[in-house]
């Protein structure tokens, strides 16, 4: 499957603001983030910042994922599609729990 791909930055060359990964299967959710801008240049703050109809989030919200690799069995063994479906499961239910 194909993703297309666009992002917005503060000015040429600045900071990244925003990042859009559409995938060509309308089906598939895409994924958007904004980011803090916090000194945003005078055209970014004019025609950017208005349009992102999102919340933006902290640099290390976006871009510090966590990673959650433990023996969690899925129904199909093997199947790592599965396997990370279970694990999501049982890390949330976990969580839910504490």
């Amino acid at each position: 499957m194909r993703y297309f791909l666009d992002a917005e930055y503060n000015g040429f060359g600045g900071e990244l603001i925003s990042i859009a990964l559409v995938p060509e299967d309308e089906a598939t959710a895409p994924f958007y983030a904004a980011l803090v801008c916090a000194a945003p240049t005078p055209w970014v703050a004019e025609h950017v910042l208005p349009m992102l109809d999102t919340m933006p989030v902290s640099r290390s919200e976006l871009v510090d994922p966590v990673l959650i690799d433990p023996i969690v069995p899925g129904a199909r063994p093997h199947n790592a599609l599965n396997d990370a479906t279970a694990l999501r499961a049982a890390v949330l239910a976990h969580e839910r729990r504490s």
